[in-house]
């Protein structure tokens, strides 16, 4: 089933859209303007987008704009309006919207939208939770954070991190070279030196812990790694005062 992305201001009725698919086993986020759609699409990846026209901090047309040309996504977006403008229906398509939906509509039509469009998803990307960043600020600070994130879990290895940001293991490697200049093994050492540094600088924990909250299995496999990608051990790093 589909995870569904609701950009409705209407309390009410984002909530009666939100019961429906829920109750036909869709999973449903419900975000009431453009701002906070913006911040869950940076984060998340829907399978389907349902978006009212006229939002508290804009129309839908600059919001699809963003999908399509800063995040490069291609989630079949539906667009949502009690106005029976065919002018305003035509800009929302030409910005990027695969359908639109009049208000107030049949909930059969709601679903047979969503399921249409979650088999069109499915067929057109080779994983569905496929995203493809096109602004590379965006791709390094989502990058940073999954990574940094599977690094304190234990999984920080090239797959689980292609996993979480929706990229095969050569899809990763090819993006991470363009973006950083980097092959993904010497990122990957880079993070986990930041995050060693840092952690050295807060002074709360000992080589031993910092070696067992990175990941190490040995503090001598640690210290090795350090010492090879910095050129002093991670000891003398905090002796020298973190210079």
């Amino acid at each position: 089933m589909a995870l569904v992305l609701v950009v409705e201001d209407n309390d009410a009725l984002s909530e009666t859209i939100k019961d429906v698919l829920e109750n036909n086993g869709h999973k449903c986020a419900i975000k009431h303007n453009i701002k906070f759609a913006k911040e869950f699409l940076i984060e998340s990846k829907p399978d389907i987008i349902i978006l009212d026209y006229f939002l508290p901090d804009g129309n839908s047309v600059a919001l699809i704009k963003f999908i399509r040309n800063e995040l490069n996504l291609v989630i079949p977006i539906i667009g949502m309006s009690a106005i029976k403008e065919d002018f305003l229906k035509l800009k929302v398509l030409e910005a990027g919207a695969h359908d639109q939906i009049s208000k107030p509509f049949q909930i059969n039509e709601l679903l047979f939208k969503i399921k249409k469009y979650s088999d069109f998803y499915s067929e057109t990307t080779t994983n569905k939770s496929s995203f493809v960043y096109k602004n590379k600020s965006i791709f390094l600070d989502k990058l940073n954070k999954v990574t940094k994130k599977l690094i304190f879990s234990g999984n920080a290895n090239q797959s689980e991190i292609a996993k979480e940001m929706g990229l095969s293991n050569s899809g990763i490697s090819k993006k991470v070279k363009r973006v950083t200049g980097q092959t993904f093994s010497v990122y990957l050492a880079k993070i986990k030196i930041e995050l060693t540094k840092n952690l050295i600088k807060e002074g709360k924990y000992n080589i031993s812990e910092i070696s067992a909250i990175l990941g190490f299995k040995r503090v001598s496999h640690f210290s090795s790694f350090f010492k090879s990608n910095v050129g002093i051990s991670p000891k003398k790093y905090e002796l020298d005062g973190n210079d």
